[in-house]
């Protein structure tokens, strides 16, 4: 997610200067990655997409 906001706000992406303050598709997606990260750094849960492949065992005396 780092990567992605930092890639947002690069120069190559947004010209000379990374003020959005027009309303357009990336102010929108720069907006996306605020707001995913306010609500991690304030708790939000984070729930994979794909399960991990870990499986339990039974283990028997």
């Amino acid at each position: 997610m780092i990567t992605t906001a930092n890639t947002l706000l690069s120069n190559g992406v947004c010209g000379t200067t990374c003020n959005t303050t027009a309303s357009r598709q990336l102010r929108t997606d720069q907006e996306t990655v605020k707001n995913n990260l306010d609500a991690l750094n304030n708790g939000a849960s984070v729930i994979k997409a794909k399960p991990c492949a870990f499986k339990f065992y039974l283990l028997t005396y």
